[in-house]
């Protein structure tokens, strides 16, 4: 008979009770040390990727302050306060870990943007034309969240910072723009008013030059009556024949200007509409472009597209039906979609619904005709003013932004709200500036060209 063995004398499976639990002690401050590792390591990855969206926000708002600054062979702050401040509040609006971010001026450098060193250039010749801004986020200690509970760790803490430079520029990084420049020179414009408009143009298109990316188009119309001058698409860099049109803006009626003939804000917009078309298979405008008309006007349209300054069509007719059997809708509607694609017909014009009355009697027939499409383009915008609108939504529907830009310096509110309702028609993507004086006119100027975005080139 065999003799049993007692286990738990021998150390056996009864003898290792307690000690799984004596090995968790000893390795419970190895596990917890790992935990606070991993979960430091991720605490500083966010504090550093907080960090880099700081510098970016702080480099892209100084940058869009550059819009406002002189050119000037200096680098004091006094020349570019705008972007100063506006790196400093949007730094300080985007906190790291709950902390806020204060900028010093030394940590914002102006200058223009060197692609080949990756740094920015401020010697006297960059700073006549500066580009980029550049917004370092100081080394910024981040502490230990729990390190510091463990021995020699108290004061356990990482360093993040960041650099980032934004620029404005012809790069392939920056989007292209094509502007058409749309330019009010009726009699309601005074001549200190045409000049004024012409240095705002001026420094719209020196704004594309300087700014837009590469393919950038820029177009020019000038108008008292359906579009008088246009100046086709070309790019802002070579574009003479644009920068000779403005030069020699002239008010309408005077020495080597068109003569005055009613104020066709219609006309004007839709000639900017045909400049800017087509930017893709349908007219629109891509994704990759920005496509939008600035307009300098005094609010005062008289004249609509479809009449001359005698109230008479210019839209082409169709042949009145000689016969009852002829006059039908089918027809009519032909006729509409064969004109829209000539461009002889506005393409929003409406489909028509009814037909003109017939009538045995010659003259009852001649005037129900007339009179049906005299109803026809009223319905179609009564006024105008209904008539810019029109055709200001029509630019909008294709992905166009409208710059409608309100200047006069006798001041009116009614022309003032007409100018408004041509932005408004657009939505947020209509944007107007009321310009009563030449000072808020180059405002509204450099409110056009601060809407071009610049680009991130550079952070780290």
């Amino acid at each position: 008979m065999k003799k049993s063995v007692d286990l738990r004398k021998r150390g056996g499976l009864f003898g290792s009770r307690g000690s799984v639990l004596v090995y968790t002690a000893l390795l419970m401050p190895v596990f917890i040390g790992m935990l606070a590792l991993a979960i430091d390591i991720g605490y500083q990855a966010a504090s550093k990727a907080e960090v880099e969206n700081v510098a970016a926000a702080a480099a892209l708002a100084c940058e869009s302050g550059l819009s406002n600054a002189q050119p000037s062979a200096t680098t004091t702050y006094g020349k570019y306060s705008t972007a100063y401040k506006q790196a400093k509040i949007y730094a300080s609006s985007n906190k790291v870990m709950g902390a806020t971010i204060t900028l010093s001026n030394s940590d914002i450098l102006i200058g223009k943007w060197n692609h080949t060193t990756k740094t920015v250039d401020t010697d006297t010749a960059s700073m006549l034309s500066p580009d980029a801004c550049q917004v370092i986020i100081p080394r910024k200690l981040v502490k230990s969240i729990f390190y510091k509970a463990l021995p020699g760790f108290a004061n356990y803490s990482t360093k993040v910072s960041s650099k980032a430079v934004a620029q404005y520029g012809v790069t392939s990084a920056t989007k292209s723009w094509n502007m058409a420049i749309i330019q009010d020179i009726t009699l309601s414009m005074s001549a200190a008013d045409i000049a004024n408009s012409q240095t705002a143009d001026l420094a719209i298109l020196s704004c594309l030059q300087n700014k837009a990316g590469t393919g950038s188009q820029v177009g020019y119309v000038s108008f008292p009556n359906n579009a008088s001058t246009t100046i086709p698409m070309a790019d802002p860099d070579s574009s003479t024949a644009v920068d000779t049109a403005i030069d020699g803006m002239k008010r309408c009626g005077t020495s080597g200007a068109p003569a005055c003939a009613g104020t066709n804000t219609e006309g004007a917009i839709r000639a900017g509409i045909s400049m800017l078309k087509p930017v893709d298979a349908s007219g629109k405008c891509t994704s990759s472009l920005g496509c939008a008309m600035t307009i300098i006007t005094d609010g005062e349209p008289t004249a609509r597209n479809s009449e001359d300054s005698n109230g008479n069509n210019l839209y082409p007719l169709p042949t009145k039906p000689a016969t009852s059997a002829a006059n039908t809708l089918a027809a009519l509607q032909s006729f509409r979609i064969a004109q829209i694609a000539a461009g002889t017909w506005p393409e929003d014009t409406p489909v028509p619904t009814t037909i003109p009355v017939w009538s045995n009697t010659s003259s009852t027939w001649t005037t129900n005709w007339n009179n049906y499409w005299t109803t026809y383009w009223d319905n179609y915008c009564a006024t105008p003013q209904a008539c810019a609108v029109k055709a200001a939504t029509l630019a909008c529907s294709k992905g166009y932004t409208i710059y409608a830009i309100y200047f006069n310096s006798n001041g009116n509110a009614g022309s003032q709200a007409n100018v408004k309702a041509i932005a408004d028609a657009c939505g947020s993507k209509g944007k107007f500036f009321a310009s009563p004086d030449s000072t808020t006119l180059s405002s509204g100027a450099a409110g056009v060209c601060a809407t071009i975005p610049p680009r991130l080139v550079y952070q780290n």
